[in-house]
């Protein structure tokens, strides 16, 4: 029997229409070392008669005794999960299928205990806003490979108020029982892979990080992100059950509101009580947090999907933060809404300034030189694909020169040591 090196860990709730498009496509891999761990999450719609009419013995079809908040069901496909490796993706998201065989090459030269990738976003054609059919890239790729040091760059990732999606990392199995052993669990409920990634990080030696896509993160009607942000939706029997899927408060975020910024700040104070000794010297920077928070909550507002009650009980979130963050909270919103300020562009500005005084100097915060970009470039209406599955190779042809596999090229144009 061929041992398991990599688990693809994929939680579904009425996936069947994309995992129709993404699921065959990725089993092109003609790899016996990767199992693909569907966790069907009581499923009303054909899934899980989809998954077994594709009669592949490398697919490990499970399903949770009742149905679970996406978390619990993320949680539930992890524990069914055998591979040396382990990661996870969306029904939605495909990886590219030369994916494993450059993890290949960074486990094998790097010896790490977690490999981070970059990923590119596509939004399927039938998404609920003006970008679909486009990709979305967020900063310049130069296909380096950086190996960090695991205690460092979880310290550093502490106060981020994102944490790369599920597709984009992948962990080592005895990471992911050491930390199970300690916490109980590996993704919590609420917080995914904003707790699992900054934990795993926390108990490894090594990270490696190659800057360079090699996941496609889709965005659908269904993503998870889409439901619970996209208003159009709210009243619809497919949105985002809050109630359902995170229904306790927040164990550490002052902040008591649903949304990406509060989970993630949850998280790292979660980690921080579950590991001390790892974070006991790091800082909350906790104007860099309120200036997220503050966004966020004003655009819920907005979008009418936070009721104006909330109000108290956000300022009760604002009373439990120190002083000086009280006091940027305060002079912002002031500025904001101040009948003196109304032309945006010098609210702007005020703000950007408010957040240097306070808090950072963006001087020593400057990106390095890639060699290719993707912001704005491969947006909106400038380049557009039929399907996600379209992305992969229309990359890989495209750029081909960061994709060579080749072991000499590979050594000498990729390999960068860089311990922080």
């Amino acid at each position: 029997m061929t041992k398991i090196k990599y688990s693809v860990v994929l939680p579904t709730l009425n996936g069947e229409k994309n995992l129709r498009v993404t699921l065959p496509y990725m089993l092109q891999i003609k790899r016996e070392d990767i199992e693909f761990v569907v966790s069907n999450n009581k499923s009303d719609d054909n899934t899980k008669k989809f998954i077994l009419s594709l009669n592949d013995d490398r697919i490990k079809l499970v399903e949770p005794p009742k149905r679970l908040p996406a978390g619990g069901n993320l949680e539930y496909a992890y524990h069914n999960a055998c591979g040396e490796w382990q990661g996870h993706i969306g029904d939605d998201d495909v990886f590219f299928l030369s994916r494993f065989n450059y993890l290949d090459k960074i486990i094998t030269h790097t010896n790490p205990d977690v490999v981070r990738t970059e990923y590119l976003g596509y939004f399927w054609h039938n998404h609920p806003s003006n970008l679909a059919n486009t990709l979305d890239g967020r900063k310049g790729y130069d296909g380096k490979l950086k190996i960090y040091n695991g205690k460092t760059i979880s310290q550093k990732m502490f106060n981020d108020r994102s944490v790369h999606c599920g597709g984009a990392w992948i962990v080592k199995r005895r990471i992911i029982d050491k930390i199970r052993e300690k916490c109980g669990f590996f993704s919590s409920n609420d917080h995914v892979e904003f707790f699992a990634m900054r934990a795993a990080c926390a108990l490894s030696k090594t990270v490696s990080f190659i800057n360079l896509p090699l996941f496609v993160m889709g965005r659908s009607p269904k993503s998870s992100g889409t439901l619970a942000l996209d208003k159009k939706r709210k009243n619809s029997t497919s949105h985002w059950d809050w109630n359902f899927e995170s229904p306790n408060p927040w164990s550490y975020c002052p902040f008591q509101y649903k949304g990406s910024f509060s989970i993630s700040l949850d998280a790292a104070l979660k980690v921080k009580n579950f590991f001390p000794e790892i974070f006991s010297d790091v800082n909350i920077q906790w104007i860099k947090w309120i200036d997220a928070v503050r966004w966020q909550i004003e655009t819920l507002i907005e979008n009418d999907q936070l009721p104006n009650d909330s109000i108290d009980i956000i300022q009760k979130g604002i009373k439990a933060v120190p002083f000086y963050a009280r006091l940027y909270w305060y002079l912002v919103w002031f500025l904001k809404y101040s009948n003196r300020f109304k032309n945006f562009n010098k609210i702007y500005s005020l703000e950007k300034l408010l957040s240097e005084i306070f808090f950072y100097n963006n001087k020593n915060n400057k990106s390095s030189s890639t060699n290719f970009c993707w912001i704005n470039h491969l947006r909106g209406e400038e380049v557009g694909f039929y399907s996600i599955l379209d992305v992969p190779k229309w990359v890989e042809n495209n750029f081909s020169e960061y994709y060579e596999l080749e072991t000499h090229v590979y050594e000498s144009r990729v390999i960068e040591h860089q311990t922080v």
